[in-house]
């Protein structure tokens, strides 16, 4: 469970306690002991002045599909209480409202209560024939099936492809490895035993596939010389280079006034500023929960400050669009600083285009364009692999805890810091790789 989603779950339950807890009992994480042994935990179990008992599902979620998978599960947890406690007769799911806009305290207004009742006992008829297809197909799995099975694998008895299973495909590179293929795309190929890039028709592939595919077959990068020629003057034109990178979190309570549940929120940047001279330095900002209530407005003063000391100069980054988000996310929580971000806007320049059209493609990008994976291929030694924290979603998740446990800051810092720091550095190296390709 990540830390967004336990904040959640305890504003949750805090809301949720207001209203059903001045009227019934309430018990937090009841848990229940099927006769396999296992333990089946309900969030929720409010015990009703009329007798009955409702069971209450958060859900960390702003939309709730009327047969995903949330609900089946939800089923087979009830059947399964059903076994110890047969008085359940009300399910609720609490989710989060998506038009939820934070104005003063946190209210029930966060959250949006659906009754599922009618739908999880229809659904309860379903869970034993559930369980015992369950029961006939899981001794038919061979022992060593495991990770060895392919996405190919639906159903893994009485299989056509026995011998041609995709972990068996002895090439580099199977038609299960092109990216951002839709999977039905690919099974499709796969059973017109279509499985190695050289026997896929170009027809079933787009522009970006076609290009991953024509350079593993070539083992050499592919680049489109006249439009890299063009970006590498165009930066060549500026005596000087900033290069940034902002970390945002996307808390599921809301913190500021007007703000959303999920909003993207500024907690962090690192600058490089790239001379003439070559010399290099850096300014960073992170934001310490604990003492700084109001850290994006101080983030976006310090920016907008860092930025300015070199005004003529153009600002590199990696995730464009993602970057005008989270500026735009600093002037919409503080509308004075509008014209500020906005002209900072003008200036950004769009290194990850270059990977995503792409200008620049290598074989060994095995078909991404994320940062590390670029970074990793074209400067090892700099590559987020060698780090505490390599993935995004880890930082995210660690300031979801700072949030809550603002106290445990200074356990973090460093390694927060050295993310970015690594980030920015990375992202020279990559300018500086392109600038050689020139001619």
């Amino acid at each position: 469970m990540t830390e967004n989603e336990k904040a959640f779950r305890e504003k949750a339950y805090q809301l949720f306690l207001k209203e059903e807890g001045a009227q019934n009992q309430v018990i937090r994480n009841k848990k229940y002991k099927i006769p396999s042994g296992e333990l089946v935990i309900a969030d929720l179990i409010v015990k009703r002045n009329d007798g009955g008992t409702t069971l209450v599902e958060f859900i960390h979620s702003t939309e709730v599909k009327q047969d995903g998978f949330e609900l089946v599960w939800l089923a087979y947890k009830l059947y399964m209480i059903n076994k110890i406690h047969n008085g359940i007769d009300k399910v609720l799911v609490v989710k989060i409202d998506k038009n939820f806009k934070k104005c003063g305290e946190i209210n029930q207004d966060l959250l949006y209560v659906i009754n599922k009742t009618k739908k999880i006992k229809h659904l309860l008829y379903t869970i034993p024939k559930l369980i015992s297809k369950m029961k006939q197909d899981l001794p038919k799995i061979p022992q060593d099936f495991g990770m060895k099975r392919g996405i190919c694998c639906l159903i893994p008895k009485d299989c056509p492809f026995m011998n041609k299973c995709e972990p068996t495909i002895t090439c580099t590179d199977s038609v299960f490895d092109i990216k951002e293929m839709n999977p039905g795309t690919k099974l499709n190929l796969y059973w017109k035993e279509l499985y190695t890039f050289e026997q896929i028709p170009k027809k079933n592939l787009d522009d970006y596939q076609f290009i991953q595919v024509k350079a593993a077959m070539k083992q050499k990068a592919l680049v489109k010389k006249e439009k890299l020629n063009g970006w590498i003057s165009a930066m060549k034109k500026h005596k000087n280079l900033i290069i940034l990178e902002i970390g945002t979190a996307r808390p599921v309570v809301p913190q500021f006034e007007n703000c959303r549940p999920f909003s993207e929120i500024p907690f962090q940047f690192s600058i490089h500023y790239q001379m003439i001279i070559n010399s290099v330095s850096e300014k960073s900002y992170l934001a310490n929960p604990e003492i700084d209530k109001d850290y994006v407005l101080n983030l976006g003063n310090e920016l907008i400050q860092n930025v300015n000391i070199l005004n003529d100069a153009p600002i590199l980054v990696y995730n464009y669009s993602k970057t005008i988000k989270s500026l735009r996310s600093i002037s919409n929580l503080h509308n004075h600083l509008n014209t500020s971000i906005e002209l900072i806007i003008r200036r950004l320049i769009n290194v990850g285009e270059v990977f995503q059209i792409p200008i620049y493609y290598h074989p060994k990008f095995k078909g991404s364009s994320e940062f590390n994976d670029i970074l990793s291929v074209l400067m090892p030694s700099a590559s987020f692999n060698y780090l505490k924290i390599k993935k995004r979603s880890t930082i995210e998740n660690i300031y979801a805890k700072l949030i809550m446990h603002p106290s445990e800051f200074c356990k973090h810092e460093k390694e927060l810091k050295e993310h970015f720091s690594k980030y920015t550095q990375g992202l020279i190296h990559i300018i500086n790789f392109l600038k050689k390709q020139d001619g």
